[in-house]
This record gives C-alpha cells, sequence and structure tokens, in this order.
C-alpha cells in the first residue's frame, strides 16, 4: 500500500525573491577527518610550501572563473564579491605570515593552515558588527577553498546536482551562491542564513529565490520529491498538490515577466543602433517556458531541448504516439512562430533506462551520445523521427542533428527521414515530407567541414558548450578543471569565425544556441564574429536585446577583429568588458 504524503508547509524568512520548483537536493557534505599533524624535516619545509603556493594558485583560478561566469552575466556586484576573495589571497596574513609558521613551527602544511585559521575565527569578536561578521564568513570561505586543494579534494560546489535541485544545506557561502549553475539549481533553502550575506546578495542578482531560517528534518525523507520555494513569503511547500502547483506555475511566469519588462521594452526591435537587425530566439527545456514567449516578443524557439520534455523518462519516452501529442502540443504554442527541435541528445550523462550501452564508457562525454546514440539505437530513432515528422504539419519546424563529426552521419540520417516519410505516406498519416533539417557545429571536425556539410543540411547552430570542451580538450563536467573551461578562448573564437564565414559562403544560415548567446557581456563579440541569429534562455532575452540595441555593429565588427587576434581568453574578456563600460 502506498502512503499518501501531505502537503508540508514550512515557514522560514525570505532572503531573495521569487518562486522557484524543482526537486529536493541535499550537497554531498565532504567528511571532514581529522587533518594529520606532523613533523617535517628542515629540507622539507620548502617542498610544504610549495604545495601550499600550488593550492593558493589553484584557488586563484577556481575563483577568477567564478569572477570571469559572474561578469559574463552581467552580475558585476556579485564579481566584486567574488573579486574581494581574489584579493585576500594576496594578503601576507595568508602568504608571508603563514610561509613564516611552516618555517618556524616545522610541520605539515594542512596542520598548520588549518590551526591557524582556526584560532583566527575564536579571536574573532562574539558580538561583532555585521561588516566584520560577513568579513569573517568570507574569510573562512576562502580558506576552505585553500584546505580543499591542499588536500586534493577541492569543494566543487553542487557539482553532482540534477536539472532543477532545490539546494537544502544547513548554510550557504559566497562561493556556493556563485557557483550555482542556473540550469541545475532552482533555490536555496537553509537552517541559518541572512538577508545581508553576500550569499545572499549573489543569490539575489542571480535570481535565485532563497528562504533562510528554516527546520529542515522534514527534508531527510523527501530526496528528490517535488517541492515549492517561495522566496516571496519565505516559505517552502513539501509534496504540493496539483492545485498548488498550478498556482505557484502561474506566480512563476508572472514575476519572470515583470522582472523581464524592467529590462527593456518587449516591442522594441533587436537591432544595433546602426540598423542591423538579428534574430532574437529562445532556448527552451519545458512546455511550461513556452507559454509566454509572445509576451517577451521572442522571434521563436532556436532550440527545444526534446529530451528535457521527457522528465523523469518514463514509459511515455518510447512511445510514437506520446512523443506525437507532446511534440504538436509545443508546435501549437508557437501560435505560428518557428521552432527549431534538437533531436533526443542522449548519451553522455543523459542514459534512457533500458537504453544503456552493453559497455561502460571510460569519458562518456567523448563517447556515444548525440547523433551517435540514436545510430546505435535505430528502433527508437525510427519512433522519434515519426513523431516529429507528423506533429511538423503543426507549424514552422525545423530538426537539429546533435554531435554531428562527419558528413556521412548527415547523409544516413536524411536516408532514414526518407524511409520514414514513405512508411507514414503509405500508412495514410499527414506528415510534413519537407522538414528542414540543421547540423549542429559543437564538434570542431564539423566547425572545419562546413563547405563539405552545407549541401547536406538547411542551416548550421553552433553549441559553443560543447566546442568549447572539445576544442580546448576540457571535460566541462570535470570540477576540477572547471578553471580552464574558457569559451573566450581565441582559438574557440577563431573556429566560431571561420564556421561563420563558410556557411555565409554556403549561403546557409547560422546561429549560435550555447551559453555564450544568453551572456549579455559577450553580445557584441557575437555579433562582431558574424552572427546574426542567437537563441537565448527566456530570462536573459531581454537583456540581450538591450545589449543589441546598445551596440553598434561597425564597432562590434572592429572588437572582433582585436578579439581574434590575442592570446588567451582573459585578455578576450577584458576587451568586452571595456567595449561594455564604452556603451553602458
Amino acid at each position: 500500500m502506498i502512503e499518501k504524503c501531505e502537503e508540508i508547509h514550512i515557514q522560514g524568512i525570505s532572503i531573495s525573491d521569487g518562486i522557484a520548483i524543482g526537486v529536493v537536493y541535499f550537497p554531498q557534505v565532504r567528511e571532514e577527518n581529522e587533518i594529520p599533524k606532523f613533523a617535517i624535516t628542515a629540507d622539507q619545509v620548502d617542498r610544504e610550501i610549495e604545495r601550499y603556493r600550488k593550492a593558493i594558485a589553484l584557488s586563484r583560478e577556481d575563483l577568477e572563473h567564478l569572477e570571469f561566469s559572474l561578469n559574463g552575466e552581467g552580475l558585476r556586484e556579485a564579481a566584486k564579491i567574488i573579486k574581494a576573495h581574489l584579493e585576500m589571497l594576496s594578503d601576507p596574513f595568508l602568504t608571508i605570515e603563514m610561509e613564516g609558521k611552516v618555517r618556524n613551527e616545522k610541520y605539515n602544511i594542512e596542520s598548520v593552515f588549518r590551526l591557524t585559521m582556526q584560532e583566527f575565527a575564536l579571536k574573532f569578536p562574539k558580538k561583532a558588527d555585521t561588516f566584520f561578521q560577513q568579513r569573517l564568513v568570507d574569510v573562512m570561505d576562502v580558506s576552505n577553498r585553500i584546505l580543499g586543494h591542499l588536500r586534493r579534494n577541492p569543494n566543487k560546489h553542487f557539482h553532482d546536482a540534477p536539472a532543477g535541485s532545490v539546494v537544502i544545506a544547513s548554510d550557504l557561502d559566497a562561493s556556493g551562491a556563485a557557483s550555482a549553475k542556473a540550469k541545475l539549481i532552482s533555490a536555496f533553502v537553509t537552517s541559518g542564513g541572512a538577508g545581508g550575506s553576500h550569499a545572499a546578495l549573489i543569490a539575489r542578482s542571480r535570481g535565485i529565490p532563497y528562504v533562510g531560517k528554516v527546520d529542515l528534518a522534514p527534508f531527510f525523507k523527501h530526496i528528490g520529491k517535488t517541492v515549492i520555494v517561495d522566496g516571496v513569503n519565505g516559505k517552502v511547500i513539501l509534496n504540493p498538490k496539483s492545485e498548488t502547483l498550478e498556482d505557484y506555475k502561474k506566480q512563476q511566469i508572472e514575476i519572470w515577466l515583470s522582472d523581464e519588462k524592467e529590462s527593456i521594452e518587449p516591442g522594441l526591435l533587436s537591432e544595433t543602433y546602426d540598423g542591423h537587425f538579428v534574430r532574437l530566439m529562445a532556448n527552451i527545456g519545458s512546455l511550461d517556458e513556452m507559454d509566454h514567449l509572445h509576451e517577451i516578443n521572442a522571434q521563436g524557439v532556436g532550440l527545444l531541448r526534446s529530451e528535457f520534455l521527457f522528465t523523469d523518462f518514463h514509459d511515455d519516452l518510447f512511445e510514437e504516439e506520446s512523443q506525437y501529442q507532446l511534440f504538436s502540443q509545443a508546435i501549437k504554442k508557437m501560435k505560428g512562430l518557428p521552432i527549431v527541435i534538437r533531436l533526443f541528445d542522449f548519451g553522455g550523462d543523459k542514459q534512457v533506462p533500458g537504453y544503456a550501452l552493453p559497455f561502460p564508457e571510460r569519458n562518456p562525454l567523448m563517447g556515444c551520445r548525440g547523433i551517435r546514440y540514436l545510430f546505435r539505437h535505430q528502433p527508437f530513432l525510427k519512433k522519434h523521427l515519426r513523431a516529429l515528422l507528423r506533429a511538423a504539419t503543426e507549424g514552422e519546424v525545423k530538426l537539429l542533428v546533435p554531435l554531428v563529426s562527419q558528413v556521412d552521419e548527415m547523409k544516413c540520417l536524411k536516408s532514414i527521414i526518407t524511409e520514414m516519410c514513405e512508411e507514414l505516406a503509405s500508412e495514410n498519416l499527414p506528415h510534413c515530407s519537407a522538414l528542414k533539417i540543421g547540423c549542429m557545429l559543437e564538434v570542431p571536425s564539423a566547425l572545419l567541414m562546413v563547405a563539405e556539410l552545407a549541401p547536406h543540411c538547411d542551416f548550421f547552430s553552433l553549441g559553443t558548450n560543447d566546442l568549447t570542451q572539445y576544442v580546448l580538450g576540457i571535460d566541462r563536467v570535470n570540477p576540477i578543471l572547471e578553471a580552464l573551461y574558457q569559451p573566450l578562448h581565441p582559438s574557440v573564437l577563431r573556429l566560431i569565425h571561420l564556421s561563420v564565414v563558410e556557411a555565409k559562403k554556403q549561403q546557409k544560415p547560422i546561429s549560435v544556441c550555447g551559453e555564450l548567446a544568453s551572456q549579455p557581456l559577450f553580445t557584441p563579440l557575437l555579433l562582431g564574429l558574424g552572427l546574426e541569429e542567437l537563441s537565448a534562455v527566456p530570462r536573459n532575452l531581454l537583456n540581450v536585446k538591450k545589449q543589441i540595441r546598445n551596440t553598434s555593429i561597425i564597432e562590434a565588427y572592429k572588437l572582433a577583429r582585436t578579439a581574434l587576434a590575442l592570446e588567451d581568453a582573459n585578455q578576450v574578456f577584458q576587451l568586452c568588458w571595456k567595449f561594455a563600460e564604452g556603451i553602458s
């Protein structure tokens, strides 16, 4: 007998406004085992100091990456907080004095560092004012980061969080709030927390609802279950009833639209101030997000992540009719606007029950995923294509093929599509036999073969997230390498520019749907690289439009030309920052 769960309301305090609907997630708490303390000899001192300097350097890389990400999102106040953390790493207390202690005391660096920081915290006045309390929180945040690198166990916040997670924790520091990926973390709930904390300021700047002073006991029995975080009224609702859920979904959309309209009037054209028009589309991962695209004047959907519509990967995913009904519903919501539907992008970290590979992959993100995965499961692919071909009669639909790396993949897919069209015709089922097919450019081989791919597709879409990891040889979900994941690296930009030039030469439309398109700071750079269509997350769409309207296309071209000649990502970032300062 299944026990029916009652709706549970838990009152706390509002720290960051907004409403989130997600799933209960407890971050993995790193075990703080006793740090061993042992004496070192005089000739081992330099080695310990070198280890400490390396931990400082790695911590600096972490924080620079966070600062870069926050600035890219246009969150300058949040970036300043992380900048202050960076400055702490140069404080004599953490450099000269700490190294001096190791030389004098001759104990391993972990024990010296941990004890010194504990003594520092104990000396802090118990009744210090808010400013000094926050200063202590920041210092301990930085020290925990350094200690994590010393122990070769860096604290990478929430790296195992599923999409839509509501983080449940005793407290939240600035690093945690800054590290939260918008796609993964929908809200914070803590037993502690204060409205004036740096974590609170960052959560508010990112638009992440946050409720503090909450009793966490009820959450332990509901891990992975639905939860509503009402940051407006400072309460949390576990096991919401269907009517409660619907009510909050409406409130969520109303808040989102209100925030967007404060940025810029939705009716204004997305064109530069010297008259260059840019097509502005939306990246979508759920049907709920589609309901109000017309109110913010999105010109269509540039990327529908089709697999995200099936959040539970239940049995309906494997049925053609279920797929057809869901895709038809999505297309009808567009009310005539164009929609680009990416084929199921499974593999890597998104495995489907019953369709797993018969062998484990050492590096799934470099393995059988995207179109490779679908080809290996052709009965599944054929049902998927049949559903899409049938649904496409409802509106202006294009298909996008993920992870294309060679021309034969496009040829093979088009052959299967032709076969499915013939099947549907023989069954007298209405379908679209002239569906436009796009190639997703996210593997370097595809970007270098645009001319050869062009005869086999109708358009191109740049996926800068995967492109960056493949160009730089960095697993983008590996927390240890996070600081090296640099979408602005000149090598990435040069490949993008090369593909844009070739696509235009082949008279094929090309857009960008990766995260770079959603970051207003980098909008002028993308325009300067020749892109005339951007697909951004709905929440940032009007901010991107605002940046487009504040930009001159001539100046954007000059910006891109300079960026392409630079040597590293930091130089490109500084260039974009100065450009933004000049037009703001």
